[in-house]
C-alpha cells in the first residue's frame, strides 16, 4: 500500500523520482525502493515525504483513504501562511543570534544546506518531525515554539506533531532495515541493545 501511494502522490505533484529525491536530500535509488517496496523509509523520511507531497502519513501508510485525513477521520489543519512566517522569523533569528552558520546547522541537523535555506526565506511547509525537534534543539526552544504553535520559548501545545514512541513503532509496525524485513527475534534484541543505550545516557547525564 505504501510503495502505490508514494508513487501515486508524487506522480500527482508532477515529481521525478529524482526531483522527490532533492527534496528530501536522499538517493533516487532510495525513492526507487520505497516505490518497489523494496525499504520502507524511516519516520523521519515518512514526514518529510508526506509534508512534500502534501498528504498525511496515515495516508501514505494506507491507514486512511483520504489524503488529508488521518485514521481517526480527524482533519489536519494545513499550516497557514502566518503561521510559516513566524517559524521562518524564529529559525533565522535563532541562528543569527547563536552566530551559526547555515553550513552548522544542515550538518547538526543531517540535511542539506539548500533544503535550511528554504526554511529560512521560503518555507512551503513545516519540516518533518525529526527535523524540527533538531533545529528546536540546536536553537534552544521547544519545537512547539519554533514552529508557531505556542508564543512561550519553552512552551508546548497539543496541536505541535510528536515524534511516534519507537518502542511502540517497532511493536506495532512490519519494519525494514536496509531492504530485508526484521524479526520478532530482531525487534527484541533491538529493544535490549536501545535499553541499555538509554541507562547509560542517563547514568552520563546523572554525573554532568
Amino acid at each position: 500500500m505504501f510503495a502505490q501511494r508514494l508513487r501515486s502522490a508524487r506522480k500527482a505533484k508532477k515529481l521525478t523520482q529524482e526531483e522527490l529525491a532533492n527534496l528530501v536530500n536522499t538517493k533516487k535509488t532510495t525513492i526507487s525502493n520505497y516505490e518497489t517496496g523494496y525499504s520502507t523509509p524511516s519516520f523521519e523520511m515518512l514526514s518529510e515525504l508526506a509534508n512534500i507531497l502534501g498528504v498525511t502519513t496515515d495516508y501514505l501508510l494506507g491507514r486512511s483513504d483520504d489524503p488529508q485525513s488521518t485514521a481517526n477521520n480527524n482533519t489536519e489543519k494545513p499550516t497557514s501562511k502566518s503561521q510559516l512566517k513566524t517559524f521562518s522569523n524564529r529559525l533565522s533569528t535563532g541562528i543569527e543570534k547563536l552566530g551559526l552558520s547555515i553550513e552548522d546547522v544542515a550538518n547538526k541537523c543531517g540535511v542539506s544546506e539548500s533544503y535550511i535555506n528554504e526554511l529560512i526565506h521560503d518555507p512551503k511547509h513545516l519540516p518533518g518531525v525529526g527535523t524540527l525537534y533538531k533545529l528546536a534543539d540546536l536553537l534552544g526552544v521547544t519545537p512547539d515554539y519554533l514552529g508557531g504553535f505556542t508564543h512561550d520559548p519553552k512552551g508546548i501545545s497539543p496541536d505541535t506533531p510528536k515524534p511516534k514512541e519507537l518502542k511502540e513503532f517497532l511493536e506495532k509496525q512490519s519494519v525494514m532495515y536496509d531492504g530485508i524485513p526484521l524479526t520478532d527475534e530482531d525487534k527484541e534484541k533491538i529493544d535490549m541493545v536501545l535499553q541499555a543505550l538509554f541507562l547509560d545516557a542517563k547514568k552520563r547525564n546523572k554525573r554532568k
